[in-house]
């Protein structure tokens, strides 16, 4: 079978093989008792969705990097544009599209991510609770981090 690697996927429960150009396959039948999920027959190649024809890119916003594909909706730290404003970032650390990687030393010449503003937000609130054992010290306080969602319209390289 040449470079075939067998492995558990753990998050589905089902047996792969994994051969060197990047597609994985379900062996069919095998230990169908364990696995209820297995259909006999002749293995159905599945295209890796993070390898085949992706495009990405990781960015850096507000000193933060995010890796963004195009039509992705992402929360970043919050921005001053307005709702529905178009806003380009130029600090892409790393650009692919397909096979095609482009890293960045430290930004990629000529790259940038555009995207549209959805909306503002606050996160959950988190509780700072800080106590000194004795002391009947207590101090209780929440915090809400502000967000800005934004839709990437495009990402160029």
């Amino acid at each position: 079978m040449g470079a075939y690697y067998l492995r558990l996927q753990f998050a589905t429960g089902r047996l792969v093989l994994s051969p060197p150009d990047g597609h994985f396959c379900v062996t069919p039948g095998y230990s169908d008792y364990i696995f209820r999920d297995f259909q006999v027959g002749f293995p159905e190649w599945v295209p890796n969705p993070r390898r085949e024809n992706a495009m990405y890119a990781v960015v850096k916003i507000k000193n933060q990097q995010y890796r963004v594909q195009p039509e992705a909706k992402v929360q970043v730290p919050l921005l001053e544009n307005e709702v529905g404003d178009s806003v380009t970032f130029d600090e892409v650390l790393m650009f692919a599209d397909g096979d095609d990687v482009k890293v960045g030393t430290p930004n990629v010449e000529g790259a940038s991510v555009a995207a549209e503003i959805i909306g503002h937000g606050r996160s959950r609130k988190i509780v700072v609770f800080k106590k000194k054992r004795r002391k009947n010290y207590r101090r209780k306080n929440g915090h809400r981090q502000p967000f800005t969602e934004i839709k990437i319209t495009g990402i160029t390289g």
